[in-house]
Formats: structure tokens, sequence, C-alpha cells
């Protein structure tokens, strides 16, 4: 037997809310990721700017060296 029409609305009325918010903190929970990804990959970009000036002078160094 068919259940009554009534009952399904009911239940869709009943879940509505529970999706609509389920979905709502998805969404934030993806922009927090996205902005931590991205803030960890500026932080990573700059360590490596920095490594590159600082060795700068060793590989210098390293290859006045080596030309003797």
């Amino acid at each position: 037997m068919a259940r009554p029409k009534q009952r399904t609305s009911d239940l869709a009325a009943k879940l509505r809310p529970i999706a609509r918010t389920l979905i709502e903190e998805a969404l934030e929970m993806y922009d927090a990721t996205k902005n931590t990804v991205a803030a960890a990959g500026e932080q990573f970009e700059d360590l490596v700017a920095q490594r590159l000036v600082l060795c700068i002078p060793c590989n210098q160094a390293h290859n006045a060296l080596a030309s003797f």
C-alpha cells in the first residue's frame, strides 16, 4: 500500500530546515578551509623566498671557491 501524501509532505517539512542547516555549515567549512589553505600557501611562499635570499650569499661564496 502507498503511503498517504500527507506523511511525505510532513516529513519533508521537518527535514528541510535540517538539510538547509547542513548545507550552510558545509559551505562555511569549505570557505574556512579555503582561507586556511590560502594562508598556508602564502606563508610557504614567504619561507621559500626568505630561504632563497639567505642562500644567495652562500651560493656566491661556493661558486667563487669552486672557480679556483
